[in-house]
């Protein structure tokens, strides 16, 4: 047999198992022969720092909250044969699974005076829409001040196409790398403090935050803007509150909209403000309690509705006695 016919049989029984798709779509993805479905999306990260004001010449922890953004663009249906409807629901939920990240290594590095003394940060997967906290030991330098970027590294891999055989999924893996950069500041002396904070939060629902933020520092900073760092199981509703410009020992307050799961406990939860403004950043700690509701909540509405049912009863059992004396007749 010939060089040649041997190297066209093998590209022939290479293109009977996995084939690539047409050039209509933007990008030329990877699929099985036989699919019933393809869908284009692909998992989306990104990450912020918690505590994002560092101070220098200290070990510190850094916390990280990484998120995937991932979400469905498009689900293309293929040819579906009438015996083949029970597989081909198997195979659409199990491309959903395209959006996820799994295998994560999150690796950060270091930057000028600012050493990552911790090594990577490895995750079996980051599902669509979840979040999670990574924590690095960083040592910052005597003499580091100012803004900082370090590199992160996230590698991961994530699902390009699935094909079911015996009603088992074989999915298809490729892997990916995303780069991103994490913004630190290193400043001698905080000039942001939280003076006050209230909160009403419960398990399972919407509530807010009120804070009373103070510039401790000697000078103006102007153009400020205020946003949570926060953990789960609490989530900011708001990205961010303008503050406008903060004068020496000005006090303004602010308020947000954060959501709480509904496993949350009822304890207290140590929170950051992360203050930006044109001359950097600042952070500053505070506490909120997540509060159960308490069973004079839970029993008003009952409460309620027994008090009217028993107004109504009375109002119809007067109604009764007044129509039954009309009705009598007295004797004279």
């Amino acid at each position: 047999m010939q060089p040649v016919q041997l190297c066209l049989i093998i590209c022939l029984l290479l293109a009977s198992s996995v084939v690539l798709s047409g050039s209509s779509s933007a990008s030329d993805k990877i699929a099985f022969v036989g699919d019933h479905y393809k869908v284009e999306g692909e998992p989306l990260l990104r990450a912020t720092a918690i505590n994002p004001a560092l101070p220098p010449g200290e070990n510190v922890t850094l916390r990280l909250v990484l998120a995937n953004d991932g979400w469905v663009e498009e689900l293309i249906p293929g040819d579906i044969a009438p015996g083949e409807k029970a597989e081909a629901a198997q195979e659409m939920l199990a491309e959903l699974r395209c959006v996820d990240a799994a295998n994560l290594r999150a690796r950060l590095s270091s930057s000028g005076p600012i050493k990552v003394v911790s090594g990577p940060v490895s995750l079996d997967s980051l599902l669509a829409g979840e979040t999670v906290s990574l924590e690095f030991s960083l040592r910052v330098g005597k003499g580091a001040d100012g803004v900082y970027r370090l590199p992160l590294s996230l590698e991961y891999e994530h699902q390009i196409d699935v094909s079911i055989s015996n009603g088992q999924p074989s999915p298809l893996y490729l892997p990916a790398e995303k780069k991103l950069e994490i913004k630190v500041e290193v400043e001698k002396v905080s000039s942001i403090a939280v003076v006050g904070a209230r909160s009403d939060l419960r398990p399972g629902k919407n509530g807010t935050v009120t804070l009373a933020i103070r510039n401790t520092g000697m000078k103006t900073l102007a153009g400020c803007t205020a946003r949570l760092a926060t953990d789960p199981p609490i989530d900011p509703l708001d990205d961010e509150v303008l503050l406008g410009d903060l004068g020496p020992g000005q006090v303004v307050v602010a308020r947000f909209g954060v959501g709480v799961d509904e496993d949350a406990g009822a304890q207290k939860y140590d929170l950051d403000c992360n203050i930006d403004h044109l001359g950097g950043a600042a952070s500053a700690p505070f506490t909120v309690v997540v509060e159960k509701d308490s069973m004079m909540s839970l029993l008003a509405v009952p409460l309620v509705v027994v008090v009217l049912a028993g107004l109504v009863l009375i109002q119809r059992r007067r109604s009764r006695q007044v129509k039954s004396l009309r009705r009598r007749r007295w004797p004279f």
